[in-house]
């Protein structure tokens, strides 16, 4: 009798005690359905809120890189304008100093050519002169020896 009562308190208990873990498990679990639903839908917004933000970043990069892009072009093209105007200037101003040195140079040219001319004059003169003095003295030697 008494090995019977304690038998069936011991049967009772592991019961009650497999009823308890079999509740505690079934608790949990609603518990942890809903933190887990909670946690899925938190992570739900996260990803759609990073997707969102991930996008306006692609659009903002794309915009900048469009408004970077015109104002590189615009840049480009004024910095090919002025290499041209440069280059049309510098060509301007060579044509002016080539134009200015040629004038130089040949009234350099008709200066020289034309004081080496008087100077042939003067030499054939002076040559013609010294040639009549040789000429007086020889014949005043001559006259001096006879």
């Amino acid at each position: 009798l008494w090995r019977n009562f304690v038998d069936d308190r011991l049967q009772k208990r592991v019961i009650a005690a497999e009823t308890e873990v079999i509740v505690a498990r079934v608790v949990n679990r609603m518990r942890k359905g809903s933190i887990s639903r909670a946690f899925t839908a938190w992570q739900d917004f996260v990803l759609r809120q990073q997707a969102a933000r991930a996008q306006c970043l692609r659009f903002a990069a794309r915009w900048k890189n469009q408004t970077l892009a015109r104002s590189f072009d615009a840049w480009a093209d004024m910095a090919r304008e002025r290499q041209a105007g440069r280059a049309l200037l510098a060509q301007v101003f060579n044509r002016a100093a080539r134009r200015q040195q040629s004038a130089a140079m040949q009234k350099w040219a008709w200066f020289v050519k034309h004081h080496i001319e008087i100077l042939l004059t003067q030499s054939r003169a002076e040559v013609r002169r010294l040639a009549a003095q040789v000429g007086r003295l020889e014949a005043n030697e001559a006259a001096a020896k006879a």
